[in-house]
């Protein structure tokens, strides 16, 4: 528990091998209208900040796009799916 909310995932690389821990995996169902392809210099919390202007939802980005090691899956040139914010709203409010 932190502050009084149960934390259902982990939003930092945690494992030895430089991939991130999730204990609840999300059911995104919506997504926005557009894509984002991966640029060089790109990273997960970037990207979320330069979308969402919260660097941290990273982890929704890498979900749907079931990247596991955020260092070595994120490719110059990926196209990314990017779930809507009222889906990470929902999943963070405990709401199915």
């Amino acid at each position: 528990m932190e502050g009084g909310k149960e934390m259902r995932y982990i939003n930092t690389p945690i494992l030895e091998d430089g991939s991130y821990g999730i204990w609840e995996r999300p059911d995104f169902n919506r997504f926005l209208d557009f894509t984002y392809t991966v640029k060089e210099g790109d990273t997960l919390d970037l990207i979320s900040f330069e979308v969402y202007g919260r660097e941290d939802w990273y982890y929704a980005i890498a979900v749907v796009n079931n990247i596991i090691h955020p260092f070595k899956d994120l490719k110059v040139g990926m196209v990314l799916k990017l779930p809507h914010p009222e889906e990470i709203l929902k999943f963070e409010a405990g709401v199915k």
